[in-house]
């Protein structure tokens, strides 16, 4: 299986600095290969000074996550594609068991390995734990982290082929199904175009997986700060996107006008803790997503199915104080 491991890079160099020297001694057998986003800090000369056997890709504008893979994607070829975040330290041997799956498991798209804190690494980092879900209202969640509540990683979550999304710091796809489904869509720039592009192929029969006996461990918040304006409003306007594209239309409306209210909730909750830049920036988030409504129904494809395991995550948590994924599915 010829596999090309992709990181994708803006204004990284420290984090490249610090983790490229392990993926190259722990991934071996598989093409590295930076992808930069018109860095300004130096990332590209530096890769090529002191990495000469990584290849480079640079383009000249920040495309974002999903441009930006696609495009890196349309220049390398490979079997299966490898997405890693520049901040990310793999552990020994985390390749092995991931790429066997693959490789007899033709049913599965899509493979996470398990994502620990790199600061506290006893523990399930934030960004993909051991695998995504949703609920009823687009919620996303994981084994390991429901909402800010993460878990200490003893071992309870083992193999599964039933994700509803894999975690867009480190995954494998197929490059045949990653172009079958046209890959990322652009609209989303960053931040939940994986989840997008895993209901699309769900949608068309495929399996997303989490392989536990591989671990990363992801530092988080290494191009964007969790409570970056960034950040908040591209979770909240591609959120919203993201279910007004695969939600079949009989359930969109209902659904839709709860996560308002729900989002509205959110705002206020901001206001009341000062965060006047997150309130601005879900404000700026509903605006954007309903000027960009019609095109987004455009974009509906004909396979959609509503994909959930609980009607609401948000009720179960801070209503019924269901805090881990375990007591959520009980």
């Amino acid at each position: 299986m010829d596999v090309a491991l992709i990181v994708l890079n803006y204004n990284g160099k420290d984090w490249l600095n610090k983790f490229l020297p392990l993926l190259l001694d722990r991934s071996l057998g598989v093409r590295l290969v930076v992808v930069d986003n018109a860095s300004s800090d130096g990332s590209v000369s530096f890769v090529r000074e002191h990495f000469p056997q990584i290849s480079v890709i640079s383009f000249e504008e920040n495309y974002g996550f999903a441009r930006g893979y696609n495009e890196a994607c349309k220049r390398i070829k490979a079997d299966t594609y490898g997405f890693i975040n520049n901040d990310i330290e793999p552990s020994e041997g985390w390749l092995s068991s991931l790429l066997e799956i693959l490789e007899h498991r033709s049913d599965i798209a899509v493979i996470q390995p398990k994502i620990c804190d790199y600061k506290n690494r006893l523990f399930f980092e934030y960004a993909g734990g051991a695998g995504g879900y949703l609920d009823a209202l687009g919620y996303a969640y994981c084994r390991g982290r429901v909402f800010s509540t993460l878990e200490k990683d003893a071992g309870q979550y083992s193999f599964t082929d039933d994700l509803h999304w894999a975690s867009g710091s480190c995954f494998f796809i197929r490059r045949s199904v990653f172009e079958e489904v046209g890959g990322f869509d652009t609209t989303f720039f960053m931040h939940q175009e994986e989840i997008d592009l895993c209901w699309r192929l769900r949608s068309r029969g495929y399996k997303i997986a989490c392989d536990t006996h591989s671990r990363v461990f992801h530092v988080g918040g290494g191009t964007l700060s969790y409570d970056s304006y960034r950040k908040v409003y591209y979770n909240f306007r591609n959120s919203l996107w993201m279910m007004a594209k695969n939600i079949p239309l009989s359930r969109l409306v209902p659904i839709l006008f709860v996560r308002l209210v729900l989002d509205g909730i959110s705002g206020v909750l901001f206001l009341k803790r000062g965060q006047f830049r997150s309130v601005g920036a879900i404000i700026a988030a509903h605006y954007d997503f309903f000027l960009r409504l019609p095109k987004c129904l455009c974009y509906r494809h004909r396979d959609r199915t509503h994909q959930y395991s609980v009607r609401s995550v948000v009720w179960a948590y801070f209503i019924q104080r269901k805090r881990t994924f375990g007591e959520i599915h009980d």
